[in-house]
């Protein structure tokens, strides 16, 4: 018996009222979809029917595709994906003749994608719209993913072991991710007391689960026994991956990678989940650039969707499709880009910090910056954020900015001076803020005499002018820079389109969801308005606020930001 349906009515003005029916939220199920093209296709024909308008039955559009569709096996087949992309692009955004979609209760997943396909929206003040899936890690496609990246044919192998080198936060939230898959793990560590360390991380990490009622204790023990620890590369033989997860330091790299290459099978995929160093840097002196890749998790890797796929000139298509596959079995959000410093995700957000720094060694508060970012949408500000990742990794990275991007960065010695004081961060109970055994986060009056030195250091004084900011501007002067770095992000082909870099600047760094994503925000302000503004700071306060070419084209152009990018070259 058939799902759903959709009834239509031609009023005497040309209008086709369609309505979908299918209690209680008018969910999206073969039946409907088939009924809507029908619909379509006949209101198309008609020389009676002027325009349309698509609506929902019982105050509510639709809350997106049919679930129970999926367990029958039939939401997620050819026919039915075929016939979803089908009407979303040829019959409704191709479509000869105006559609405007009457929204009222919840737009939700495929429900907002048809809305969005229509040429026109009209909401009641009260509707829901969103893309819960993106929290599943499933790229909105009306009822499934997109169909494939590619048409080389490629089709992934089987990954049964795999290796990571590193069990601090990242290497042991990556292993989490894993073995709560079913993926067998072997953690490697230098000595016996990291290597123990390493693997209470992980029992924490699922600890955590049965603590919250997630995960049995069953489950509990099946997922520790596939984990392994181990002191050197015996066990390294017959690994179909390896993901190096070791402090940012190239020359330790380096020789991680030219081990690997002796002690790992040839088919072997050798990763790396560095946030900032260049691959081709990373492997430089090995013989397998095909097989290196960068699989850049995000902290907690165990909780954050988003898996950031990073590919070189050499590394094989092979590889990136295996990659891929694993980031679909561990329930990640993949995005592929090119290869540089910081990739896209870091690298657009490098300046976040930067301007932070900028803005206090000018006068700004470090609580008042943080405040105002948190009141934006951001899970923490720039400073909260700074001690839990911790000034060893912050001004490593710093660092590596600089020597990429010297004319663009800001130089600012905060965080070291207060790293040489044994100031950490989060890890000390001592950064920008003081921690309690809680992990609560207050306030600490004595940063200000290392504030007092760095801007001497700066040569640079306290702006009157900036210490009075609204938060609005605060928010602007933070997030401008960032957005800058995005459009050259974009003009190099690191990524490919707009909204890759605002799926990524919401899972990877906690931008607001509901403003869209970093792109789609800075296109509400606009272009031009972003370029002017960033022009006169950069005569204020330097090249680190100059605009981008990228940027400057798109605002004499009047082109929205996130408009398709046409690249002479692509690094993808």
């Amino acid at each position: 018996m058939g799902k759903g349906r959709t009834q239509m009515e031609v009023g005497a003005d040309g209008v086709a009222l369609i309505t979908i029916e299918n209690p209680p939220v008018n969910a999206l199920s073969p039946d409907v979809l088939l009924n809507l093209k029908e619909n379509y296709e006949e209101v198309m024909r008609r020389d009676d029917v002027k325009a349309i308008v698509l609506t929902g039955a019982r105050g509510k559009f639709s809350g997106g595709a049919d679930i129970s569709s999926f367990k029958e096996g039939e939401g997620d087949s050819p026919r039915n994906s075929s016939m979803s992309i089908e009407f979303l692009t040829d019959i409704l955004e191709g479509g000869r003749k105006p559609s405007v979609a009457a929204i009222d209760g919840v737009a939700l997943g495929g429900g907002l994608e048809i809305a969005m396909a229509c040429h026109s929206r009209i909401s009641t003040s009260s509707a829901l719209l969103g893309l819960p899936e993106l929290q599943l890690g499933i790229i909105p496609g009306l009822g499934g993913i997109v169909p494939g990246i590619s048409d080389l044919g490629l089709t992934p192998r089987n990954i049964s072991k795999v290796g990571i080198l590193g069990g601090g936060l990242m290497g042991s939230g990556i292993a989490t991710a894993l073995i709560l898959s079913n993926q067998r793990v072997i953690l490697k560590e230098v000595n016996d007391n990291f290597l123990q360390a390493g693997v209470g991380r992980v029992k924490a990490n699922l600890q955590s689960r049965v603590k919250k009622g997630t995960m049995t204790q069953e489950n509990f023990e099946k997922a520790l026994s596939l984990l392994t620890g181990v002191l050197d590369y015996e066990q390294f033989g017959d690994v179909d991956m390896v993901i190096e997860a070791v402090i940012e330091k190239v020359d330790l790299k380096q020789q991680i990678f030219a081990d690997l290459e002796k002690y790992c099978p040839p088919h072997c995929i050798l990763a790396t989940n560095t946030s900032t160093i260049d691959l081709n840097l990373i492997g430089e002196s090995t013989k397998s650039q095909n097989r290196i890749v960068g699989a850049h998790f995000f902290s907690p890797a165990h909780i954050m969707p988003l898996l950031e796929i990073v590919r070189t000139h050499n590394t094989s298509p092979q590889v990136v499709v295996d990659l891929l596959a694993v980031g679909k079995k561990i329930h990640k959000t993949p995005i592929v880009v090119g290869n540089c410093t910081g990739f896209a995700v870091n690298r657009m957000f490098f300046p976040y910090t930067q301007s932070a720094l900028l803005l206090v060694d000018r006068g700004l508060d470090v609580y008042k910056i943080d405040q105002a970012i948190t009141k934006f949408g951001m899970p923490m500000g720039p400073f909260r954020l700074a001690d839990l990742v911790g000034f060893g990794v912050a001004v490593a990275t710093i660092l590596q900015y600089l020597q990429s991007y010297p004319e663009r960065c800001y130089r600012s010695e905060l965080m070291k001076l207060m790293l040489d004081d044994k100031r950490t961060g989060e890890s000390s109970r001592k950064g920008f803020y003081l921690y309690d055994d809680r992990r609560k986060a207050t306030p600490d009056p004595e940063i200000g005499k290392y504030i007092e030195k760095s801007r001497n250091m700066a040569g640079v004084e306290a702006d009157p002018q900036l210490m009075k900011l609204p938060d609005k501007d605060i928010v602007e002067m933070i997030f401008l820079p960032v957005v800058n770095e995005a459009c050259r992000v974009l003009d190099e082909g690191i990524a490919v389109k707009a909204s890759d870099l605002d799926i990524a600047s919401i899972m990877g760094m906690g931008f607001p969801s509901f403003r869209g994503g970093l792109m789609f925000w800075a296109d509400s302000l606009g272009a031009k308005y972003i370029h002017k503004t960033l022009e006169q700071w950069a005569l204020t306060y330097g090249n680190f606020f100059k605009p981008s070419s990228y940027l400057a084209e798109r605002a004499a152009k009047g082109i929205p930001l996130g408009a398709p990018v046409n690249q002479a070259s692509s690094r993808l």
